[in-house]
Parts: C-alpha cells; structure tokens; sequence
C-alpha cells in the first residue's frame, strides 16, 4: 500500500527538489538523506542495519586499502555483513539453538528471537557490500566519498528489491559535478516507470488474480487447469519482477542515474546457460563474479570447475532466497541443469543439439522448475494419478510455445520505448488494474 499511495508523488517531489539544488554534493546529500527518511519510514529496523552495515563496510574497506593483509580484512567484512543475513534470513532454523542456550544459561529469560522479522531490502544491501569489499580488495574500484556510499548503499529506487548495482558502476555518476538536468531523463524514466507499472498493474496482478485461489488447492481442478496455474505463476513471476525493475531504473533515471538492466526477454533464451544470462542479470552476474569464480579456483580440476562449481552456487543462490529446502532444491536443480548443458555443449549428436538450443525447451524447465520455487504442500503426488501428470507435462510445452512466439513477436516491436506509446500504456495500468495484489513478490525474498 506505500508503494501506490505514497511512491510516485515522493519520487516526484524528490526529483524536482533535487535537481533544484545548486551542485553534486547537495544532491548526493539529499538523495541520501531522502532514501534513509524512507527506509526509516517503511521499516525501523532496516535503517538500523543499513547505517551500521554501511559505517562498518565503508571502514572495513578504508582499512583494507592501506592495510598488508588484506585478505584478512576482506574475511572480517564479508563475515560480518553475511552473519548479519544469516541472522535474519535463517531465524528459523538458528532460533532454536539460540532459544536453548538461551534457557540453558538464564531459564527465567523470557525474549523470543522467533519474533526476528527480516528487514526490507536487507538481501541487497548485503549482498551490494561484500560485491564492493570484494572490488576494493581486487583493485578494481576505489573507495568513494562517504557520501556517496551512503547513497549508494541507500537508494530507495533500488533499496527494495534490486538491480543489485555496483559501485564502480554508480560511483562515477554521482560524482559528475558537471551533471545538468536534461529532458531526456524525464522521457526515459517515463517510458519505463509506464511500461512497469503495465507490467504490474494489468499482467502480474491479472494473472496473480486467476492462479493464486488456484495455487492455494490444485489438486480439486483439472490437469489441463494445473498447466494452466504453472505457466500461470511463471508468467506472473516474470512481468511481476521485470515491472518492478524498470520502475526502479525508470524512477533512478529521473536522478540522471543510468542503473543496469535487469531482464533480457529471459523465456526466450536458447539454453539454461542462457536463460541464466538474461533473468535477474543483477543476481546472475553477482553469483558468477562472486560465487561461481572464487569456487571455481578452489581446484583446477576441470571436473571441480565445471560440474561441481556450478550447482554449489546455484545451490547458494536457492538459499539466498529463503532458508526453506525447497529453495535449495531449486538451486541444486538450475546448477545440475547448467551441468548437463556443459557435459552435452560440445557433443556432435543432432538430437542433441536441438535440445541444447531449444528454447521451448528451456523454457519448459524453467516452467517447471518454478514449481519447485514455489513449493505448494497441497500438491501431493498421491492426490495425482499417471495419467493425470501425463497431460500436465505434454499440455506444458504445447501451451507454452504459442506464448513464447508471442512474447518474442512483442520483444522484436520495440513499440513501446516512445513516450506516447508509453502514455497510453500508463492510461490502461491505471485503468484496468487489479486492486488485489499490490506488493512485488520478489520484495520478499
């Protein structure tokens, strides 16, 4: 409910109140001071941790500049930003434990820590901090004013639910003294912010309206209506997440910010290797620079860096999204995936070639794959009968292929990306939404 009632017009006020002030370090000081005041008002706790993680991360990373052993301030700054996302991401699981030693040493104690809730965005944060420990300690960005960390680690376009962007990427930016309002920001931000919220508001929320009563009980309806629901979710997932980002690029934009993409049309990738290279580029290329190549260097073993590397992080990547198994087998899944299309890449088989450059067939998996995500405990296998999965799994690809023509017809008409285009989609966003499910799903995670 922030998001509809409150987002734009502060977005708008902060826009013109910031290009208003007279040089770069004003504004950097307001956009800062403007996303705390939001963080602060959308969650108490999430200001907390985002002042403490960022005096912390930002004096880790002083010390490692000057410091001999940097490795060992590197170790301290990454294990101090991840145990604060294990605390809250894995509560859980470390409750527990913590509630018995807690008995143990003072049974009287009468503090609950299964009463820990996550704070908003605190995902990011973590993971945009150690990406900057880590580009500190390989030399590949400098330390940056403490301003501009602040806003960097802050940024209320971004702070919800990503792009995860990098600092040596935004720190340019806000330090160009020169930057000078200009029109094209206005267009640009408005053509994204129009084509989100369309996203959102007709396609996301429409399809949550339909699948989600569905969701919640599928074994009582139809297989065919089981298909449905799936590809539904899927679908759902994809313009509910892909919306939000260009909100978050459309609204940084009006700031004269250029934040990276997010999605590149990803149920159209030719391979999973692909599909991985286009959804949540953000995240993707986070696991690959800090994930997937550090793991890989632990052993030069070909087999260790090509089948083994990859479902650990993938499996990482699940549990980065919750500590429930069904995320990890999720991950575990999308890593075996990227296994079997690495043993099968060189192969001269033509069968074999036009599944490893399928895209129905990829995004098939990644369609079924996303029941494992979103694991439902009313989907029980005895409630389902052979046949009954039969239709599910051939109606899957024959439903999906007329879909994926039509999302890569609409992706080659590029009709959108001009402002009146964009004006007529905000007009249909706005009247015909939903008014049912109005927060982004990934803002949970």
């Amino acid at each position: 409910m922030f998001f509809q009632f409150f987002y734009f017009p502060i977005l708008i006020i902060s826009a013109l109140i910031y290009w208003t002030l007279p040089n770069q370090k004003w504004r950097i000081a307001f956009l800062s001071l403007t996303s705390l005041a939001l963080i602060y008002f959308m969650d108490k706790t999430a200001l907390v941790i985002v002042l403490g993680l960022t005096v912390f991360t930002y004096c880790i990373a002083n010390r490692m500049e000057e410091a001999e052993n940097k490795k060992l301030h590197l170790i301290v700054g990454i294990a101090g930003t991840v145990s604060l996302l294990l605390l809250f991401r894995y509560t859980l699981f470390s409750s527990k434990i913590i509630y018995s030693l807690q008995h143990l040493f003072s049974p009287q104690s009468k503090y609950n820590f299964q009463n820990l809730i996550m704070p908003l965005g605190i995902s990011y944060i973590v993971f945009k901090h150690i990406s900057y420990l880590v580009d500190v300690y390989r030399g590949t960005v400098t330390k940056g004013s403490f301003l501009d960390f602040v806003c960097y680690g802050s940024l209320f376009t971004i702070f919800g639910a990503g792009p995860i962007e990098r600092f040596a990427k935004l720190k340019p930016q806000l330090e160009a003294i020169q930057t000078k309002f200009q029109t094209v920001y206005f267009n640009e931000a408005f053509i994204r912010i129009s084509i989100g919220l369309f996203k959102k508001l007709v396609i996301a929320d429409w399809l949550g309206f339909f699948v989600s009563p569905i969701w919640k009980n599928p074994n009582t309806h139809h297989p065919l209506i089981i298909s449905l629901t799936i590809i539904g979710y899927g679908l759902r997932l994809y313009f509910d997440f892909s919306g939000y980002s260009d909100i978050s690029i459309g609204s940084s934009r009006l700031f004269g910010l250029k934040i990276m993409e997010n999605f590149d049309n990803p149920y159209l990738a030719k391979n999973i290797g692909d599909f991985w290279r286009r959804w949540h580029i953000s995240l993707s290329n986070w696991i690959r620079d800090y994930l997937f190549l550090p793991l890989s260097k632990l052993s030069y073993i070909r087999a260790w860096m090509i089948y083994l590397a990859p479902p650990i992080a993938m499996t990482i990547c699940g549990l980065w999204h919750g500590s429930q198994l069904h995320f990890l087998a999720w991950g575990f899944c999308q890593g075996v995936a990227i296994d079997v299309f690495q043993y099968f890449r060189k192969t001269k088989s033509r069968f074999i070639k036009t599944l490893r450059n399928s895209s129905l067939f990829t995004f098939t998996f990644v369609i079924f794959a996303w029941v494992i995500f979103n694991y439902v405990p009313s989907l029980k296998s005895n409630l389902l009968n052979p046949v009954q999965y039969l239709i599910i799994v051939v109606s899957i690809p024959l439903i999906l292929y007329p879909i994926q023509k039509i999302l890569g017809f609409v992706s080659g008409l590029k009709l959108f990306y001009n402002t009146r285009n964009a004006l007529v989609l905000l007009i249909i966003a706005l009247a015909m939404q939903c008014l049912v499910n109005t927060n982004f799903i990934y803002m949970n995670f």
